[in-house]
């Protein structure tokens, strides 16, 4: 049970440690992604994971811990 990750993302340089992962992965680069970051260069095929990704760049935080 390493940390190794020898199985990069050439497109967005994101790491796994098995391949098989790998491969999921880079089926979300092949689809349509419309919802652009007005930020940054980072696009979104779902509109709800847009919404979600902007929280990074405004520091909002929705939610409360309980």
């Amino acid at each position: 049970h390493t940390r190794e990750q020898p199985y990069m993302c050439l497109k967005c340089w994101k790491s796994f440690s098995d391949c098989s992962k790998l491969i999921i992965h880079q089926q979300l680069h092949t689809e349509e992604q419309p919802y652009k970051c007005g930020e940054c260069r980072k696009s979104f095929s779902r509109s709800s994971n847009h919404l979600t990704y902007q929280l990074v760049h405004t520091g909002e935080l929705p939610y409360q811990c309980l």
